[in-house]
């Protein structure tokens, strides 16, 4: 435990990291058993450990290996540095030999909104400006690096427009005919700055090179980035020959002829390694409370594999019993990147994953009020409120069976705050187990550091002590699209996945040169379980669904695969909606056809005895007394109804609506509350409402974010089922 006193209040990251006593970093080092020798020290608190240091360690038995993810956080983070940091603090406290292993922050996001990403409170890494500043130069490194391609690439085709054949062979180089328009290699720095997000380079005179349209990216999202996290090796040779021979193969876009064109070709790989070479040793820091955590590397989990170093991972597992890694994102990004990409190229085997929630977090994605950074938290977030968390528990189902389809072990980490309740605690605890997870445990680390983790660090302890069945989501052998639809279906709940003509000619490219075989890193949006960050998952009940179409007279055509139906959508918002029906009924065996005839065209599609749709979807104003009333009279004012239908009825549904509706003159939150239940009712059951001799109403909202803000007079969005005998 460290020597720090802890304040209440707790004090800011900042005023924390500042007054913690600092231990010699060799003193960390030497009780990991390293030499001085092993060590490229900068300054007293920090130091690169040297990858020979790899050559003594192979004697040594391999620790436990824990990834930390989390579920789809709340645009604030969820605390998933702070848990990890705080996990290794706990194993500490409870006599384990721990070690961090934790990717450097770009210090876009440092200078940003988001802040730092030392772990936070009294679970942190020191010294913190280091961490989240310069540290050891790495990414410098890489700019540099990066930026040596950006130039290479605008003087080979500056040379190229004015030398011949001949004259360039004089110089050494080959004529590349290198495509502008194909290029994917901008340049980087490590600020935010979006007036460079595009630009055109090349401007001045004719020495100046060829005006073109370019742009910068960040450096960490910067190819070479990943790479560094993806090199390994057993010492610093093998390891400096695997990423000379990575850098070599990067592709910066391709000729006029659509030939791929590497470093390799524009011969800098060499020059790349050069500049990277001092960076492929892990830097070497501390927790607050004395524990090592190797700092190195830092992807981002949404666009590239989110994790640190392999390298730092293969030092730290010789050296530690418990090595707790972090994955970026949510399970559905970071960690699925983490098993199929770095454990494929690493070899490593986790023991057991650590999933972080929130309670915010799961208000939020259960229909609670928009989460919004340097706002304050709605009424609904600082109170306990279960009904609102019960509708969110589905986002938590979906990242336990994420994890769990890797065939390790899951403990749920509810990182705590100030307003969370026990009960709120046991509701996310039931949830956990019976969707597969070990157990939920309330983490205290933020406020009280090592101790506060106690409870986390034994259920970890324990889950690694179960049989680890760890496989692969995919095998290599697929082909890109199978691959995709993999990850698509089986991560991110999609029910279809569409391949735009655009896609199809760069899969049919890649395919083509060579890369088929190798794993899929997917760029995707952290805010959602989907390609949409303005969709929330949640849990049909497609079991029931199943059991009703099995009973039903359409058994016999909906086991050929041969039951279809249309669905209408008028408009953008309609359309989210019946796409996201479209998936749900894919899953069920059932073909939905999407109608988009604007309005008012589509009504007398509607009223048309002949060739209505089986379904629409559309909205309802506060004018109109009932969706209900409003229904009967639009179709039943004839002798003979239009349409044959049953109006769905669930007492419990309507009692919850009914007392949201007297709630919204006086208390918003517990208005929401109702509503989220009352809409999860109304989803558990929607499976059979998709069956078309079952003739019912569903409700959802065009956000899909639950029934929270005045469901019922506020643009609602309401699913007819319309079917005909």
């Amino acid at each position: 435990m460290s020597s720090q006193k802890r304040l209440l209040p707790v004090p800011s990251d900042l005023d924390i990291a500042q007054a913690a006593p600092v231990t010699p970093i060799k003193e960390i080092a030497d009780k990991l058993g390293l030499d001085e020798e092993d060590l490229i020290m900068f300054g007293p608190n920090k130091a690169k450990v040297h990858l020979d240091a790899m050559t003594k360690l192979t004697d040594r038995p391999l620790g436990k290996y824990i990834d930390v993810t989390a579920i789809t956080p709340t645009p604030l983070g969820e605390g998933k540095t702070t848990t990890a940091i705080g996990l290794v603090q706990g194993l500490g406290i409870i006599g384990k030999n721990s070690i961090a292993c934790i990717r450097q922050p770009s210090m876009g996001p440092t200078f940003g909104i988001k802040g730092g990403a030392a772990g936070g409170g009294y679970s942190q890494v020191i010294p913190m400006e280091d961490f989240n500043l310069h540290l050891t130069g790495d990414i410098h490194a890489i700019t540099a690096s990066h930026n040596l391609v950006s130039a290479a690439i605008d003087a080979r085709i500056f040379h190229e427009s004015r030398l011949s054949d001949e004259q360039l062979a004089d110089i050494g180089l080959e004529r590349l005919d290198i495509d502008p328009y194909s290029l994917t290699w901008n340049r980087v720095m490590d600020v935010n700055d979006r007036s460079l997000r595009n630009i055109i380079s090349g401007l001045g005179g004719k020495w100046d090179g060829r005006p073109r349209e370019a742009g910068f990216d960040i450096t960490v999202a910067s190819e070479i980035m990943a790479i560094l996290a993806l090199v390994s090796g057993h010492d610093y040779k093998s390891a400096l020959k695997d990423l000379r021979e990575r850098v070599g193969r990067i592709v910066i876009g391709s000729s006029n002829a659509r030939k791929p064109i590497t470093l390799d070709d524009l011969q800098v790989a060499g020059a790349v390694t050069v500049l990277m070479k001092d960076a492929l040793h892990p830097n070497l820091m501390q927790t607050l409370e004395g524990q090592p955590s190797f700092v190195h590397a830092g992807p981002f989990a949404n666009i590239a594999h989110g994790n640190s170093s392999i390298l730092a991972d293969q030092v730290a597992l010789r050296l530690g019993d418990y090595i707790v890694t972090e994955s970026g994102f949510g399970a559905d990004i970071g960690m699925e990147k983490f098993m199929d990409i770095k454990c494929r190229y690493s070899g490593l085997v986790p023991d057991a994953v650590v999933l972080v929630a929130t309670i915010r977090a799961l208000k939020m994605h259960g229909g609670g009020p928009r989460v919004i950074p340097g706002k304050p938290l709605n009424q609904a977030y600082r109170e306990e409120n279960l009904e609102l968390l019960a509708a969110g528990l589905d986002n938590l189902r979906v990242h336990i069976r994420n994890a769990k389809r890797f065939g390790v072990p899951v403990v749920v980490a509810v990182n705590k705050f100030t307003e969370d309740t026990l009960a709120e605690v046991e509701l996310i605890n039931k949830a956990s187990i019976e969707a597969g997870a070990e157990m939920a445990v309330m983490t205290d680390h933020w406020t009280n550091g090592g101790d506060g983790s106690v409870e986390l660090a034994k259920a970890v302890v324990a889950a690694c002590e179960k049989p680890s069945e760890f496989k692969f989501l995919y095998p290599l052998d697929l082909s890109i699209k199978e691959k995709i639809e993999v990850i698509a279906k089986e991560i991110y709940q999609a029910g279809e996945v569409v391949f735009e003509p655009l896609a199809e000619r760069q899969i049919k490219f890649y395919e083509k040169n060579g890369f088929g075989d190798l794993p899929i890193c997917m760029a995707k949006t952290h805010l959602s379980i989907s390609h949409d960050p303005n969709l929330k998952t949640y849990d049909y009940s497609l079991e029931k669904a199943k059991a009703y179409l099995e009973k039903s007279k359409y058994a016999e055509q909906w086991k050929k695969g041969e039951m279809k139906m249309t669905v209408t959508a008028y408009d953008e918002p309609s359309l989210t909606i019946t796409t996201y029906i479209q998936a749900s009924l894919k899953k069920i065996g059932i073909q939905a056809d999407i109608d988009t005839t604007p309005w008012p065209a589509s009504w007398d599609k509607y009223l048309d005895k002949e060739n209505a749709p089986q379904m629409m979807v559309l909205d309802w104003w506060a004018e109109w007394p009932s969706p209900r009333g409003w229904l009967a009279g639009a179709w039943f004012k004839e002798e003979e109804p239009l349409f044959n239908w049953a109006w769905y009825y669930n007492p419990e549904y309507e009692k919850l609506v009914y007392e949201g509706i007297g709630y919204e003159a006086t208390d918003q939150a517990k208005a929401a509350a109702a509503y989220s239940k009352a809409q999860q009712i109304l989803l558990d059951d929607a499976a059979s409402f998709f069956l078309v001799d079952y003739k019912y109403v569903v409700v959802k909202r065009t956000s899909l974010k639950g029934l929270n803000m005045q469901p019922l007079y506020n643009g609602a969005y309401f699913i007819y089922n319309l079917t005909r005998e």
